[in-house]
């Protein structure tokens, strides 16, 4: 049986991220997974876990559609680049780690991300929406987003 992972995100007008639900499925067993803002960290599960205080976005390893919200956030120049902490969410582990990320912009709609830790490099590329499009070599949209652009 595949894994099935159901997340909710509820971000706030600056797109950070407020809260993460995610319901994950592998064989017969269901698991669920709730992050919540708390100040400049997080609860992981209803408890304030200090190793992700300072961490600026969750980060859903099974998922680019997180990056967008790093993407918007950082709102980099062309030929800028920063770091930010991130709580890493490993699947099917369901586990979630603190990750130190560094983001590159590229061009109008291309990125690179790195994990700093590991050294994993990905080109990212982005709609006007910042939505990925594609995450080198790994994932693909393959259709397109019809909306008017608010």
């Amino acid at each position: 049986m595949p894994l099935i992972v159901d997340y909710d995100i509820g971000c706030g007008e600056d797109w950070s991220a407020r809260s993460v639900t995610i319901e994950q499925r592998l064989n017969d067993a269901q698991r669920r997974l709730r992050l919540e803002r708390a100040g400049d960290g997080w609860l992981v599960d209803g408890a304030r876990d200090p190793q992700f205080d300072g961490c600026a976005e969750p980060d859903l390893g099974v998922t680019p559609s997180t990056n967008a919200l790093a993407i918007r956030r950082l709102d980099l120049a062309i030929g800028q680049a920063a770091e930010i902490k991130c709580a890493w969410v490993k699947f099917p582990a369901l586990s979630v780690e603190p990750s130190l990320q560094r983001y590159e912009r590229l061009g109008n709609h291309d990125y690179r991300y790195t994990n700093v830790a590991s050294g994993f490099t990905a080109l990212v590329a982005v709609d006007q929406l910042a939505m990925p499009v594609s995450y080198e070599g790994i994932w693909m949209r393959i259709a397109e987003w019809q909306g008017d652009g608010s």
